[in-house]
C-alpha cells in the first residue's frame, strides 16, 4: 500500500483491530474517505493509536477532529462568497453587503441586542461606525472565518477599536490590528533611519568631496603664487642683465 510501506507493521497493527476499526482504516487506506458518522470511542481510540503507529498524520488529526474546525469555517466563508440564503443587508454608503444574521448574531453582541430590539421581518440596516464598505467587507470575512489574512494596514487602521464597538467576545481583532499598525511603524521607522544613515554618507561624501576641491584650490593658489614668484624674478634678472649691458656700454663710450 502507497500510505504505508511497512507491510510487516501494517499486519501487526490490523490484526489487533475491530471489524468496525479495521473496515474504516481500510476505507481510508485505499480511497482517502473517512466516515465519522456512528464510530464509538473505542474504535476511535484504536483507529488513534493505530495511525500513530502507521504515521498517519492525516488520518491522526481527522481522528482527533482538529480538522473539524477547518472544514466548519470554509463551509462558512461558502456561505459568504456564494451569498447563500443570505437573510440581512447592512448598507455602507449606499452599497448594500448582504450575510446571515445568525453569524453576526453569534459573532457579535450589538448585533444580537439590535435584532432583538427590531422587528423580525427586518431585512436591511445602515452601518453607523463610519467604516468604509471594505473594512465592513474584511469585518465580515473575519466574523465568518475567524481569520486575518485577508485584512490589510488600511483595514486594521479602520477597524482598531472593533472588539469593543461589536461587543466581541474576545480582544483578537483588536490585538491583530495593533500588532500591524506596529508593524508598520517599526518598518517606517527602520526606513526612515536607513535614509538618514544613506542621507549621512552622501553627506560626508559631499564633505569629502568639497575638502579635495579646497585643497586643489589651495594647491593652485600656491602655484599660482610660485609662478608669479618666478615670473617676477625671471622679470628682475632680466633688468638686471639689460642695466649690466647699459652699465658695460656707458662706460665704453
Amino acid at each position: 500500500m502507497v500510505r504505508c510501506k511497512n507491510y510487516n507493521l501494517l499486519k501487526k497493527v490490523c490484526s489487533s483491530l475491530t471489524k468496525t476499526s479495521l473496515k474504516i482504516l481500510q476505507l481510508y487506506l485505499f480511497t482517502d474517505l473517512y466516515f465519522s458518522n456512528g464510530i464509538i470511542t473505542t474504535d476511535r481510540e484504536q483507529l488513534i493509536q493505530a495511525s500513530i503507529e502507521l504515521g498517519l498524520e492525516e488520518f491522526t488529526k481527522l481522528l482527533k477532529g482538529q480538522q473539524s474546525k477547518k472544514t466548519l469555517l470554509k463551509d462558512f466563508e461558502r456561505l459568504l462568497d456564494e451569498q447563500l440564503y443570505c437573510d440581512f443587508v447592512i448598507i455602507v454608503n449606499k452599497e448594500k453587503i448582504k450575510c446571515h444574521k445568525y453569524i453576526l448574531c453569534a459573532r457579535s453582541e450589538l448585533y444580537q441586542n439590535m435584532f432583538d430590539s427590531i422587528e423580525e421581518n427586518c431585512t436591511e440596516c445602515p452601518d453607523l461606525s463610519g467604516r468604509s464598505p471594505r473594512t465592513i467587507k474584511g469585518l465580515l470575512r473575519y466574523f465568518y472565518t475567524d481569520s486575518f489574512v485577508h485584512i490589510d494596514l488600511e483595514m486594521a487602521k479602520e477597524l482598531l477599536g472593533s472588539s469593543v464597538y461589536y461587543a466581541l467576545s474576545d480582544m483578537k481583532l483588536d490585538n491583530y490590528c495593533e500588532k500591524l499598525i506596529e508593524k508598520e511603524k517599526k518598518k517606517k521607522k527602520k526606513q526612515k533611519q536607513k535614509k538618514k544613515k544613506v542621507k549621512k554618507i552622501e553627506n560626508e561624501k559631499e564633505n569629502e568631496k568639497e575638502k579635495e576641491k579646497e585643497k586643489e584650490n589651495e594647491n593652485e593658489n600656491e602655484n599660482e603664487k610660485e609662478r608669479k614668484k618666478r615670473k617676477e624674478k625671471g622679470k628682475k634678472k632680466r633688468k638686471s642683465r639689460n642695466n649690466n649691458k647699459k652699465n658695460q656700454t656707458d662706460k665704453e663710450n
